[in-house]
C-alpha cells in the first residue's frame, strides 16, 4: 500500500510541476515583450530630471539620494545624478538584477539640470536592452514561483495521496484480520461516509465479511451440534456392545471387537471435532506463566512413552535452559504434541526425530523435523486445513484435524506455524512464539 501512495504522489506531483515549469519557460521566452519607444523614454527622463531639480532645490543632495534610492519607475532604468564641476556622483537609483552586459547596448539620456543657486548637475538615465531586461525579470520571478509551486503542490499531492490510500490501508488491514480468523471485522464505519467508489467498496466488503461470518458460524454450529448429537447414540451403542458381550457366546467376539474398534474411532473423531470447534470459538486462551523448555521436555517424555514400542530416538538441540513464557499450557502442549505425534507416525526407526529451539530477539522458534517421506509441494499450503490428508498419509491413523488444531492454538498465542520439506527428505514444522 505504501508503494501505491508514492506512485500517486510522485505522478501527480511531477505532472503539476512539469506544467508549472513549462508555463514559466513559455512566459519567459515566448510571450510578447513590452517595449518603450525612444520618445516615451525621453519624456519619462525629462519628467524625472525636473523632479530631481525640484527636490535638490528644496532638500539638497541627501533629499535627491533618498528619493532615487526609493524610486520605482514603470520600466527598469538606471539613474545617476553627477556634479558637473567635478564629475562625482551625488545620487543614484538602486540597480536591478540585469547583468551589466545588457546595460551596455541600451539607450542613454544625459540631461543638464540647473539648480536655484546656479549650480549645474547632470541627470543620466540608462535603459537596458528591452527583451533581455524583461526576460531576466521574468526568469527571477518564475524561479521564485517554481519554488513555491514545489512546496504547495507537494503538500497538495501528499494530502491527495493520503486521502486516496488511507481507506485502502484500512481495507487491507480488515482483509488481513479476516484472513487471520477475525470474521467480525468491519471497515465501512472506519472509512466513513465519503460518497465515492471507495466507500461503496467498503460497504460491499462488509457485506461480504458478514456473509462469510454467517456461513462459517453456521458451519461451526452444525459441526458442533452434529458432534454432540452423535455422542448420545454412540454412548448407547457402547452400552449395547457391553451387554452383547455378556449375553453372547465366543462365536461373535471378533465381530464385537470390530464394532468396538470402530466405535472408539468414531468417538475419537467426535472428540477431535469438538476440540477444533471449541478452539475456533475461543477468543482468549487461559494465560499463565510457564517454562517453555520444561513443557517441551514433558511432551517429549509423554509421547516417547506412548510410542515406546517403536523405540524412536528424539534429539533435542538447544542451549536454552529455561524460557519463561505467558501461555495457555494445555493448549500449547496440545499443539506441539500433535506435531510430534505426526513425526512419530512417519519417521523411520533408524533415524532420530530432531527438535531444535532457538531464540532471536523477543521471539523463540521451535523446529520439529522428521525423516519421513515428506509432503508434496502442492499440498504444503493445505496441510493445516481441517480434514485434509495428503496422499502419502492415506492408510495411516488420524482424521486430518491434528495440524489444524495446532495452527489454531498457535494463532491464539499470536504466533505462526509453517511446514516445509527438507532437502534430504522429511518434513520440518516451524513454530514461532
Amino acid at each position: 500500500m505504501r508503494g501505491l501512495f508514492w506512485k500517486i504522489f510522485l505522478w501527480v506531483w511531477a505532472t503539476m510541476i512539469l506544467i508549472v515549469v513549462a508555463t514559466a519557460l513559455y512566459s519567459n521566452y515566448f510571450l510578447p515583450v513590452e517595449r518603450i519607444g525612444r520618445g516615451e523614454a525621453r519624456e519619462l527622463v525629462n519628467f524625472y530630471a525636473n523632479a530631481t531639480a525640484s527636490i535638490y532645490n528644496s532638500g539638497g543632495e541627501k533629499a535627491v539620494s533618498h528619493w532615487l534610492s526609493n524610486l520605482k519607475p514603470p520600466v527598469t532604468m538606471k539613474i545617476r545624478v553627477r556634479d558637473n564641476s567635478n564629475g562625482t556622483t551625488i545620487a543614484k537609483s538602486k540597480l536591478g538584477k540585469i547583468p551589466e552586459k545588457y546595460w551596455q547596448t541600451g539607450p542613454v539620456f544625459r540631461i543638464p539640470i540647473w539648480t536655484a543657486d546656479g549650480h549645474m548637475l547632470r541627470f543620466i538615465a540608462v535603459f537596458p536592452t528591452t527583451r533581455a531586461e524583461l526576460q531576466q525579470k521574468r526568469l527571477y520571478q518564475n524561479i521564485v514561483r517554481i519554488i513555491f509551486a514545489f512546496l504547495i503542490i507537494g503538500i497538495i499531492c501528499y494530502l491527495l495521496s493520503l486521502y486516496l490510500t488511507k481507506p485502502l490501508r484500512k481495507l487491507q488491514s480488515a482483509a488481513s484480520a479476516i484472513a487471520a480468523g477475525k470474521l467480525s471485522t468491519r471497515v465501512a464505519e472506519k472509512i466513513g461516509s465519503r460518497n465515492d467508489a471507495i466507500s461503496e467498496l467498503a460497504t460491499e466488503f462488509d457485506r461480504m465479511a458478514e456473509k462469510i461470518e454467517s456461513v462459517m458460524n453456521a458451519q461451526r454450529s452444525l459441526l458442533q451440534n452434529v458432534s454432540h448429537e452423535l455422542r448420545s447414540p454412540l454412548s448407547r451403542l457402547q452400552v449395547s456392545l457391553d451387554l452383547a458381550r455378556r449375553n453372547s457366546n465366543s462365536k461373535i467376539d471378533n465381530e464385537l471387537d470390530r464394532i468396538e474398534l470402530e466405535a472408539e474411532k468414531l468417538n475419537d473423531l467426535i472428540g477431535e471435532i469438538l476440540s477444533f470447534s471449541r478452539l475456533q470459538n475461543l477468543e482468549k486462551p487461559n494465560i499463565e506463566n510457564i517454562d517453555l523448555i520444561a513443557l517441551i521436555k514433558e511432551i517429549i517424555h509423554t509421547v516417547d512413552y506412548e510410542f515406546s514400542q517403536l523405540a524412536l530416538p528424539i534429539k533435542l538441540n538447544t542451549n536454552i535452559e529455561t524460557y519463561p513464557l505467558k501461555a495457555d499450557k494445555k493448549l500449547l502442549a496440545r499443539a506441539i504434541e500433535n506435531i510430534l505425534r505426526n513425526a512419530y507416525r512417519f519417521n523411520p526407526t533408524d533415524k532420530p526425530i530432531e527438535i531444535s529451539i532457538t531464540q532471536e530477539n523477543h521471539h523463540i522458534t521451535i523446529t520439529i523435523r522428521d525423516h519421513g517421506p515428506g509432503v508434496d509441494d502442492e499440498e504444503l499450503e493445505q496441510l493445516f486445513k481441517p480434514f485434509f490428508r495428503g496422499h502419502k498419509s492415506q492408510g495411516t491413523e488420524g482424521y486430518g484435524l491434528g495440524l489444524a488444531i495446532s495452527q489454531q492454538a498457535i494463532r491464539l498465542h499470536k504466533g505462526t506455524i509453517s511446514a516445509s520439506n527438507t532437502h534430504n527428505a522429511g518434513l520440518e514444522v516451524l513454530i514461532t512464539l
